[in-house]
């Protein structure tokens, strides 16, 4: 579901928030092996912020993780729009 913030600093508090709920930033591990991948880029962030304007910042949010870490969530919100440059 996507979700609503009034600022960026406003995201970015509750975003600080879901990574540390999931224990990022982690290291990379092999799909079949589950070994960490000394060589794969870590994963430091759960998702990314889309800036509609300085009062709206949307992002997608899972549901377990907007369950897991509602404190500081934004607003239920339509999914942004975008177009291609001409």
């Amino acid at each position: 579901m996507w979700y609503t913030w009034a600022s960026i600093e406003a995201f970015e508090t509750w975003h600080h928030s879901a990574c540390e709920h999931l224990g990022l930033p982690k290291a990379s591990t092999n799909a079949e092996t589950g070994a960490v991948d000394e060589k794969a880029q870590w994963t430091t962030t759960y998702t990314a912020p889309v800036l509609i304007a300085p009062n709206d910042v949307r992002a997608f949010v899972g549901s377990d993780i907007a369950g897991g870490v509602s404190d500081g969530i934004g607003a239920p919100c339509e999914q942004p729009v975008t177009t291609k440059p001409d």
